[in-house]
């Protein structure tokens, strides 16, 4: 699920659930989404139900974060040097402990318990810059499996390989290489030079297409297979220049490419289809494209968030008022009204309303794109979180207990059987209905 800031703005009702197509109402669009929340009853708790209850906590330093894989919990400790504890989901027992030289760039876990990846700076050794290393560890017992240069591609992980990024100390890209998360084997290893930027594009979890940007605005499309490269093309005006303030962002999804200029005054984007590298249109709207939203292209116009056909830029439908928005899959919104504090479930094509008034905390499942849990706050008795589902394919809520000792709500998130929330100090994990 990702998430998109559109800004803060005054209170306004949503319209009715009914309607296929939203009206619009004129309201000022700001700036800033505060966190994505959402529903549930916040008045007495419910009844004690066995399927939602507190399982066990740990203390947690300072700069801590929290990943699940699998049935185990993995606490990452950034600082001088990288720390990594991993504790079973069902009980919290404590199954082993690592600590990394160099301090913590990023981390991901990969899909179907395979190793937890840490990129790690070293500490320096004199004057020439350092480079970053990735770490593969085996999640069950932290062995180290393989060790490589490179920091990890957020977004090019799926169940076989990730993708390494080469940096050259001072921000410049100087290679790309795709590895096998068995014993970190090449795939390919690609050099390159005078490259700003990686967006991937994935199809269900598994990337597709690569594609880098060079300060002159040559925009090369690569197989993410094999590294074949589709296209190339110049694209003028496409420059990054930190100096004056310029800076320009890429987007892959969907088979089209977004991409946000930024003057440090206005911003500004256009469209792009990957298979040509010619700019999408905008028909009938006079919306500027703001993000890739799966299905459509998000962007606003005005006080509007705007739906807009990623084919012909024609106008679908706009919702008022919005806050932000959290895309999940590829046919469903959360939307963010009434300055955050509430939010609609729509249907990203059509703008179909499938829930609204919905408020509280989200809990996002990766395993899981049809549901999310929904967090909130009981008035009775206090310091007490309700714990409900929503279906995203329906809108349907269903309450499935209450939990005590959850240190915030905003930062929680679920695995299939378990939430998970971290908090000042502290980790908790509690059972829920699966």
């Amino acid at each position: 699920m990702s998430v998109i800031e559109l800004g803060d703005v005054t209170a306004g009702r949503p319209p009715d659930t009914e309607a296929d197509r939203i009206r619009p109402r004129s309201r000022r669009l700001g700036a800033a989404l505060a966190g994505l929340s959402l529903l549930v009853c916040a008045g007495s708790a419910p009844a004690a139900e066995p399927g939602v209850r507190l399982l066990w906590s740990a203390e947690m330093a300072s700069e801590s974060n929290v990943m699940v894989s699998g049935d185990t919990a993995l606490l990452v400790r950034a600082g001088e040097r990288t720390g990594i504890t991993a504790f079973r989901l069902t009980d919290g027992a404590r199954l082993w402990d690592r600590e990394l030289p160099g301090s913590l760039a990023g981390f991901r876990v990969t899909p179907g318990g395979g190793p937890v990846l840490l990129s790690v700076e070293p500490p320096p050794a004199g004057p020439e810059p350092v480079t970053r290393t990735t770490i593969a560890l085996r999640t069950g017992t932290g062995e180290q499996i393989w060790q490589r240069p490179g920091e990890v591609h957020a977004l090019a992980v799926d169940d076989d390989s990730t993708l390494l990024i080469r940096y050259d100390g001072q921000g410049g890209i100087l290679g790309l290489a795709r590895v096998r998360l068995t014993d970190g084997t090449p795939y390919w290893d690609r050099p390159v030079s005078a490259v700003q930027e990686v967006a991937v594009e994935s199809d269900h979890g598994r990337p597709t297409r690569l594609v880098t940007n060079s300060p002159t605005g040559q925009l090369t499309v690569l197989r993410y297979t094999d590294a074949a490269v589709l296209i190339e093309r110049r694209i003028p005006g496409l420059t990054t220049e930190p100096a004056i303030g310029r800076y320009v962002t890429l987007q892959a999804e969907d088979g089209r490419l977004v991409v946000l200029h930024s003057d440090g005054e206005r911003t500004y984007s256009a469209a792009y289809d990957l298979q040509t590298l010619t700019e999408i249109p905008r028909v009938g709207s006079g919306a500027d494209i703001s993000f890739s939203c799966g299905v459509v292209l998000c962007g606003h116009a005005a006080a509007d968030m705007v739906a807009l056909d990623p084919e012909t830029g024609r106008e679908l439908w706009r919702y008022p008022d919005v806050a932000g928005i959290s895309v999940i899959g590829s046919d469903r919104m959360l939307i963010d009204v009434q300055g955050g504090g509430e939010h609609v479930l729509v249907e990203s094509r059509s703008g179909r309303v499938l829930a609204d008034g919905l408020r509280g905390s989200v809990a996002t499942d990766h395993t899981r794109p049809d549901s999310l849990l929904l967090l909130n706050p009981t008035a009775t008795p206090q310091s007490r979180t309700s714990v409900a589902s929503l279906d995203l394919r329906t809108g349907k809520r269903a309450l499935l207990g209450a939990v005590a000792g959850v240190p915030d709500q905003q930062r929680c998130r679920s695995a299939p059987g378990y939430l998970v929330c971290e908090g000042p100090g502290r980790l908790v994990v509690a059972a829920v209905p699966r």
